[in-house]
């Protein structure tokens, strides 16, 4: 899991303020936090496939985010649903090249 990965993963989470979680291999974590997602990823490299539960909204937006293939190719791809991830953002600032 790449860190900018795990950023946007925490900021959909932080985002609708509720309990939202990050699974891999059975093991669970509080999306929300940026370092329990990085170091769950990080103990579970070989680990092909996530998990999320939670909130109902929060999953949608998760949906959303990754069928946008997380940003891969610019915040642009982003559909409305979405915006939030860059509205904190100053203009001309590509989140992508942050990380």
């Amino acid at each position: 899991l790449h860190f900018r990965t795990a950023c946007l993963i925490v900021a959909v989470a932080q985002h609708h303020r509720k309990p939202f979680f990050f699974c891999v291999d059975g093991s669970c974590c509080d999306a929300r936090s940026l370092m329990r997602v990085v170091f769950l990823a990080g103990t579970r490299s070989g680990a092909r496939r996530v998990t999320f539960f939670g909130d109902e909204e929060t999953l949608f937006h998760m949906e959303l985010l990754f069928k946008a293939r997380i940003g891969e190719h610019g915040l642009e791809e982003f559909p409305p649903e979405l915006g939030y991830l860059k509205d904190g953002m100053p203009e001309g600032m590509d989140f992508t090249r942050l990380f």
